[in-house]
């Protein structure tokens, strides 16, 4: 696929920057996820958005040769380099996402026995972001301590960086993409500025059924509030509990910067108010 077919599929101009090429490629997920009869070839979308950021990656790469006193054979020598590495890295990251693909296909049935043998879940949480090494452990035993009478909860960790420094970002990047596209947890925590990003793309729901028992719960600090192009006024949409010690507790060391949210799946939205209250209080 070349650049200009591209930009024209995902309805860009050439001249897009790279955080209006990451906003349209969301926005198309969301279309294609919450349309049922969506006639969208989100493949091609995907195609489209690899081939433009490979795009921009070279663009930001020769602008860095240009300004490099280096001389002539030896700037043509180093683009060669670049460019071939820059390839064989994209290809081996594609490599590797493809056999975890299989693996998990692959796994997928003797999985689906063990979750079936398992009690129905309470409550579902997925922690999305620049995060590594979450005690996700950890958190399922405290929300099961705090609700003694919950027999099952699932916490999920995404990470997604906030930066594309080289091939590998690109990669998780892509992929934390594709596993938001397939996520029905009814819980989010996540940083600020994919709270940002997330909530622009219809990912969360305002809290509006338990605004009054959320504003006697938390600081006015503590609730955020936002006026989305749909609505008519502001709605609480995330509550930042940056300075709660559960964040410490499950390692969340990105300078403890947690919002947790509602996704617009949720199946237990009672159940995750229920939780955020619940922090509150302890």
């Amino acid at each position: 696929m070349d650049i200009k077919r591209a930009y024209l599929i995902l309805e860009l101009s050439t001249s897009a920057s790279r955080e209006e090429v990451e906003n349209a490629y969301f926005k198309w997920i969301h279309r294609y996820r919450n349309d049922q009869e969506s006639k969208i070839d989100i493949d091609e979308k995907t195609e489209a958005y690899s081939v433009i950021r490979d795009y921009l990656d070279n663009q930001e790469l020769a602008r860095k040769k240009e300004s490099s006193p280096k001389s002539s054979f030896k700037q043509k020598l180093d683009h060669v380099m670049d460019y071939y590495k820059l390839h064989i890295t994209a290809g081996i990251t594609v490599f590797l996402l493809l056999i975890g693909l299989i693996n998990s296909v692959i796994e997928s049935r003797n999985e689906r026995a063990y979750f079936d043998s398992l009690p129905p879940t309470d409550l579902s949480i997925t922690i999305f972001g620049e995060f590594r090494d979450i005690e996700t452990e950890t958190l399922k035993d405290k929300v099961l301590a705090l609700f003694p009478k919950w027999e099952r909860v699932e916490v999920d960790l995404i990470y997604s960086p906030i930066e594309m420094r080289d091939n590998y970002d690109s990669g998780k990047h892509l992929q934390s993409v594709l596993s938001l596209m397939s996520n029905e947890s009814d819980l989010f925590i996540v940083d600020p500025f994919h709270f940002d990003v997330m909530l622009e793309q219809g990912v969360f729901q305002p809290m509006s059924s338990a605004e009054t028992s959320l504003e006697h719960a938390f600081s006015s600090e503590s609730l955020l509030y936002k006026k989305l192009e749909d609505d008519l006024e502001d709605k609480l949409y995330g509550i930042d509990i940056s300075s709660h010690e559960i964040l410490e507790e499950i390692d969340i060391i990105r300078s403890n910067e947690g919002i947790m949210t509602i996704h617009t799946r949720s199946k237990d939205k009672e159940n995750a108010i229920e939780l955020i209250i619940s922090l509150a209080e302890s």
